[in-house]
């Protein structure tokens, strides 16, 4: 199973977001990107998926509407990723009304803002979660990115999947989708650390 169902060159990936490249290296070399899976960058230079331009999405939305740096919003993204993996898997698949019957990803921040947690469930269940635990919820239901990113992509020209995920949540096949993230997971690092050598080396 491809662990993404497209590949997109930088430009494509780019004109989504309508950023230009040096502003895009800049937040890289900044730690404000996060691409899926847990990743800062993509693994093989300049190739994306569609999941590489949800967590982009994703990340432009914490930052905007949760009032939090672009830095600590692309962090807790990359910390996140499989929770919100699996939020996505569920949320494509249901009939949503509203978007608060949905799957949020939620910001829970104490009331002297010192302490910020990442929360992602059902939109009501984490929001009285939150609010019982004496911390301020603020969600951003996923249904809600996926529609952002869809517009941004048919505006550049580029087409998504129909689905961003490619089976539902707790099926065999996602399962196994999920063990060949794992092994993706340890073939960047290698790849990585290979790179880290061969720059000491130099």
């Amino acid at each position: 199973m491809r662990i993404q169902s497209e590949v997109y060159s930088r430009d494509e990936f780019l004109s989504v977001f309508d950023i230009d490249t040096s502003a895009w290296t800049q937040r890289a070399y900044r730690g404000e990107t996060a691409m899926a899976f847990g990743m800062a960058s993509p693994v093989f230079t300049n190739q994306y998926g569609e999941l590489d331009m949800f967590a982009t999405t994703l990340t432009f939305y914490i930052a905007y509407f949760l009032k939090i740096d672009m830095k600590r919003a692309a962090g807790l993204v990359r910390d996140t990723w499989r929770e919100w993996l699996e939020g996505l898997a569920k949320v494509e698949r249901m009939k949503i009304h509203r978007a608060i019957e949905g799957i949020c990803f939620v910001l829970a921040r104490s009331s002297d803002k010192n302490k910020i947690d990442a929360i992602v469930g059902p939109c009501e269940e984490v929001i009285d979660e939150v609010t019982r635990a004496g911390m301020v919820p603020f969600p951003l239901p996923l249904d809600f990115v996926v529609k952002e990113l869809r517009k941004g992509a048919k505006k550049a020209g580029v087409s998504l999947p129909k689905t961003l995920t490619p089976a539902a949540f707790g099926s065999d096949e996602y399962e196994r989708w999920i063990a060949d993230i794992e092994n993706y997971r340890r073939v960047a690092a290698s790849r990585r650390n290979t790179r880290k050598k061969a720059k000491a080396a130099a």
